[in-house]
């Protein structure tokens, strides 16, 4: 769990240059992170992708219940906002191989300048990958899927139309204030078990008879802790 803010980078939690296997990424808040490199022409107006894996093995990723945001009116971004070449998630490469295989992408929030690439993508194909119940908002319609043609399974995922799903969905830069927990439940997404089946504020998912997407359950539990028993047969000397 992290919280990481207004960074200069081409991607902000990346993997590669060798084998990137059975990494987990979740319930992190990443606010205004990827802002490309100012001086570097090849990055300066551009980032990959917050999360970007790739390498000659990419196997077994789980990203799940983050918040990755990028606000609009940025210092120094130019118009438009700083675009993300290969979406907000990427794994793989852009050019086969290698592919991504059995990664698990749920529960995540996603909010963007309208306009700038926020797609899921798996683009060189690959197996076993599952995207479920991830939420977009204030970005295009095309943004929510899969790069490329891949056997892997993609479903309840949505994009958010209306701000009133949302407490405080701020979006123009200072974004103080911002808070993207739900005010109403979302259409059900895919029930899913432990470890998923928390959100990041440890609140039990789904016990209303609702699994919500995006990285907050609205409503929710949080589990209660069980005491330990009291020890039994017990002596002193």
């Amino acid at each position: 769990m992290g919280w990481m803010i207004n960074g200069w980078q081409k991607e902000t939690i990346r993997g590669g240059q060798g084998p990137t296997t059975n990494s987990i990424i979740r319930y992190n808040k990443l606010v205004d992170t990827c802002k490309g490199i100012p001086g570097d022409p090849t990055a300066s107006a551009r980032c990959t992708a917050p999360i970007a894996m790739w390498s000659n093995t990419v196997n077994g990723i789980k990203i799940y219940g983050n918040l990755i945001f990028s606000s609009a009116n940025y210092p120094g971004d130019p118009a438009g906002g700083v675009g993300n070449s290969n979406g907000c998630i990427f794994l793989g490469e852009s050019n086969p191989p290698p592919a991504a295989n059995n990664s698990e992408i749920y529960n995540n929030t996603i909010v963007c300048q309208h306009g700038i690439s926020c797609v899921v993508g798996f683009p060189c194909g690959g197996s076993g990958n599952k995207a479920f119940n991830n939420a977009w908002y204030n970005v295009n319609a095309q943004s929510v899927g899969r790069a490329g043609a891949v056997p892997s399974v993609c479903s309840n995922n949505s994009v958010m139309s209306s701000g009133s799903q949302f407490v405080n969905p701020v979006i123009a830069y200072p974004a103080a204030g911002f808070d993207y927990h739900l005010a109403a439940a979302t259409a059900a997404g895919i029930a899913l078990t432990a470890p998923y089946n928390q959100d990041m504020d440890g609140l039990t998912r789904g016990v209303d008879g609702t699994w919500d997407l995006g990285a907050y359950e609205f409503g929710g539990s949080v589990p209660i802790a069980v005491a330990p028993m009291a020890p039994r047969g017990l002596r002193f000397q």
